[in-house]
């Protein structure tokens, strides 16, 4: 198996990964209250296993631009725009849940509704995260290192 199939797999299993871990967060912060010590721990790995999904995505990008993305554009070009699409929207997430990190994390010990709205932004980055996933597989469906 070569290195770029390899890291496509990984990707593609830390995304699902991502969707799950999340709703962790969304689910613990629903209720507003202070942050324990355990809930801060989830915001930073749902946060950092975003992040990191993200990263090796854009680090396996050169390679699929140079040996995927044209012969994918001409042959089934639908699917080449549904790449595109997967691309910012995992911007989007990655966006969504460092901001929602933030706001829960700095969020004073009163501001209930800062906590709920980081919940809320959690849940819809695994929204967006689910769909950038689903996206993925029906690219790799059509072609794949």
């Amino acid at each position: 198996m070569n290195w770029l199939r390899l890291l496509e797999s990984l990707h593609g299993h830390l995304a699902i990964l991502a969707v799950l871990s999340l709703l962790h967060p969304a689910w613990l912060l629903r209720s507003g209250r202070p942050l324990t010590f355990g809930t801060r721990a989830v915001v930073l790995a749902s946060t950092g296993l975003v992040v990191t999904t993200f990263a090796l995505g854009s680090a396996i990008y050169p390679s699929y631009r140079e040996t995927l993305k044209r012969p994918l554009a001409y042959e089934y070009p639908l699917v080449a725009n549904l790449f595109e699409t997967k691309e910012h929207i995992a911007f989007m997430v990655t966006a969504l849940s460092v901001s929602a990190c933030i706001c829960a994390l700095s969020a004073p010990k009163k501001a209930h509704l800062m906590r709920k709205l980081a919940a809320h932004t959690y849940a819809a980055a695994a929204f967006a995260c689910l769909i950038a996933f689903v996206l993925g597989v029906v690219v790799a469906s059509f072609r794949s290192f």
